[in-house]
């Protein structure tokens, strides 16, 4: 039951810090748009043109998050669970 609740409360703790992410990224593209007038093409052409590159940037920040986050500190916590 612990090794359970271990796994849930460091992915929520990963989720949380995810949308900590999103939002510190949302924040200034949604400045951009409603105080400096962005255009929608302008910024869909770029992301279109560089998706590759923006997927591959997005898989990677997501992995180290998720491993740092959730898999060592579960690993860590299994490892010493029984040492008490």
């Amino acid at each position: 039951m612990e090794r359970k609740f271990a796994w849930e409360q460091y992915f929520r703790e990963f989720l949380i810090y995810l949308g900590t992410i999103i939002g510190l990224l949302a924040v200034p593209v949604a400045i951009q748009f409603i105080f400096f007038g962005a255009n929608w093409q302008e910024w869909f052409h770029l992301i279109v043109n560089n998706i590759s590159l923006i997927s591959g940037i997005m898989f990677l920040v997501i992995f180290i998050l998720f491993a740092d986050r959730v898999l060592l500190r579960y690993f860590m916590h299994r490892s010493t669970e029984g040492q008490v």
